[in-house]
């Protein structure tokens, strides 16, 4: 026996396919409905039969949206669109638009670069993180980006110095240099060939795994949920992006790239702020201005929070003085390292930015990863100085 609602022979289509085509249908036919009852309700002058057109058409008002709201709990990237679109004052095709590359192809987020971190912002993406077939639950993913979110927030240090453009979306996989290189074969003569040159976006991923009886104890409001294993995948891919971006995976980072000679850090920390003042010196003799921030490794940095100069003066506060800018706690960073803050120096541009992705489960365990893509480039060597240790 046939169904309007199916296009396919019935007994192929899985039970839940089935039962989504006949939600589709029930939604169908309230639309319909409510369309019919619209009609009437304009042309009906009498005051009795109007008011029952319109109780009626309430109903349908109600049993239309409860179609749809079980049709979104079936379909996470619809839901994902609708909830870009509907309730939202302004144009509804750029509400659209804008939620379509969000959701689809993974564009969008924070464009300030403060922590966007893709999908972290709590939103199921149809996209290559797979998020949407994971055995976790909304909440559940709520609390997840929420874990990560806090644990990055804190070692991601480069990139609170450096300019950050982006994110520019998972298949985004250059950066426009500007610039061309001659191709010595020539397809025809008398005509000259260049090639563009790009800088290839890399790509950083930890993987870790949470134990699903974890992710239960969670779901029923567990507060000292297990996350031990993300955290450290967020303390790794973290200092990962800081030695990228401040000593290069291929020399190509900013201590690498300074035009200017180290200084070496003295032994006693009460002696930092004259090291310091001697990189601000090196800068602005190449006319490099401020306001300054300072990138200090883990040992770096606790002995400057732990110490005080003569007088009592801390001396992370002659420290911030001097840079008219942060001291950042910057994990993976070796020595220190002095930057001008003045923008177009440094430049971070992400494509995907830290979003968290599923892999695959099994009875005990679901294995997820940390995932971003991005580009970094030094645009002015001189407006860096690396202070190194002994």
């Amino acid at each position: 026996m046939g169904f309007d609602q199916y296009h396919e022979p019935p007994e192929e289509l899985p039970a839940q396919t089935r039962t989504f085509a006949r939600l589709c249908a029930s939604l169908t036919e309230e639309a319909e409905a409510i369309g019919w009852y619209e009609q009437r309700l304009a042309v009906e002058s009498d005051p009795e039969a109007h008011a029952i057109m319109a109780d009626a058409q309430s109903e349908e008002f109600k049993h239309f949206s409860q179609d749809l709201e079980a049709l979104l709990r079936r379909s996470p990237l619809w839901r994902t669109l609708a909830q870009g679109i509907l309730f939202k004052e302004g144009d509804i095709v750029e509400h659209a638009e804008e939620i379509e590359e969000e959701a689809i192809h993974g564009g969008g987020g924070d464009e300030s670069g403060a922590l966007g971190i893709g999908s972290l912002k709590g939103k199921t993406r149809l996209n290559h993180l797979l998020r949407s077939v994971a055995p976790i639950t909304e909440d559940g993913w709520e609390e997840i980006d929420g874990e990560a979110k806090e644990r990055l927030e804190v070692a991601l240090a480069a990139r609170k110095l450096v300019d950050f453009s982006g994110p520019h979306g998972w298949e985004y996989s250059a950066t426009n240099l500007g610039r061309t290189e001659a191709v010595t074969a020539s397809p025809a003569e008398g005509v000259d060939v260049e090639r563009r040159r790009v800088l290839p976006l890399v790509e950083l991923r930890a993987d870790f795994t949470i134990s699903r009886a974890e992710l239960r104890a969670g779901e029923r409001g567990a507060v000292d949920v297990d996350y031990g294993a993300l955290d450290d995948a967020a303390r790794r891919i973290a200092r990962a992006e800081n030695v990228a971006v401040m000593h290069g995976f291929d020399g190509d980072g900013i201590t690498e790239a300074s035009s200017h000679d180290a200084i070496a850090l003295s032994d006693d920390f009460d002696q930092y702020p004259g090291d310091v003042a001697k990189a601000l010196e090196l800068m602005r003799r190449e006319g490099v201005g401020g306001p300054f921030g300072l990138a200090l490794g883990p040992k770096c940095y606790t002995g400057v929070i732990e110490s005080t100069e003569h007088g009592g003066y801390l001396v992370l506060d002659h420290l911030s003085k001097i840079l008219d800018g942060p001291v950042v706690w910057a994990p993976g960073v070796e020595g220190a390292v002095v930057l001008s803050l003045r923008g177009g120096d440094f430049l971070f541009e992400s494509g995907q930015d830290l979003s968290v992705g599923y892999s695959g489960h099994d009875d005990d365990e679901v294995r997820l990863y940390l995932e971003e893509s991005f580009s970094f480039r030094v645009a002015t060597p001189e407006a860096a100085v690396a202070l190194t240790v002994g």
